[in-house]
C-alpha cells in the first residue's frame, strides 16, 4: 500500500509538471514579452534565460561574454537585431513542427526602435529536459545567433 502511494504521488507530481510544460509558440510568446525593457538576453544569464534557453545556447552566451568582457559583443537586441528597441510587439506566429524534436517558430513582430517596422524572427527550439526550450534566434540581421555566439566565444566580435 506504502508503494502504490508513492507511486500515485510520483504520477500526479510528472503529470502537473507535464501539463504546465509550454508549447513552442507559448515560450516564444513569453520570451518576447520579457525581451521588453529587461536584461533577459543582456547580461550574465539569468533563472528567465536558463528557464527558456537550451543549455547550450546559455553555455555560448556565457562563453562570448567571458571572451568578450572588455568590449561588448552584442550592439543591439539579441533577439530582433535592432539598435535603441523599446518594445517588440507580436502581430503573428507560424509553427512548423514537422520536426517533432525540433520545432520551427516564425514570429512576425512589430520592433519599435529608431527605424519602426515589421520583422520575421525565426526560433528554433529543442527538448530538454521535458520542456521546450530556444536553440537559436534568426532575425534579419543575423541568421543564427547561436552560431554567433559560438564564433564570438572563441574569436573577438
Amino acid at each position: 500500500m506504502k508503494w502504490a502511494l508513492i507511486v500515485v504521488s510520483y504520477l500526479a507530481v510528472v503529470g502537473a509538471s507535464l501539463s504546465a510544460a509550454q508549447t513552442p509558440a507559448q515560450v516564444v510568446t513569453t520570451v518576447l514579452k520579457l525581451d521588453k525593457g529587461t536584461d533577459l538576453l543582456s547580461a550574465e544569464p539569468n533563472r528567465a534565460m536558463r528557464r527558456h534557453f537550451t543549455r547550450a545556447f546559455v553555455n555560448a552566451w556565457r562563453a562570448a561574454l567571458k571572451f568578450n568582457e572588455d568590449v561588448p559583443f552584442m550592439d543591439g537586441d539579441a533577439i530582433s537585431g535592432y539598435q535603441t528597441v523599446k518594445s517588440l510587439t507580436l502581430k503573428n506566429l507560424n509553427v512548423d513542427a514537422s520536426n517533432p524534436s525540433r520545432v520551427v517558430v516564425t514570429a512576425s513582430v512589430f520592433v519599435d526602435s529608431e527605424t519602426p517596422e515589421t520583422e520575421d524572427i525565426r526560433f528554433t527550439l529543442l527538448q530538454e529536459a521535458g520542456a521546450w526550450k530556444i536553440d537559436d534566434v534568426g532575425n534579419n540581421f543575423d541568421h543564427s545567433l547561436h552560431a554567433y555566439l559560438d564564433k564570438c566565444s572563441n574569436a573577438a566580435c
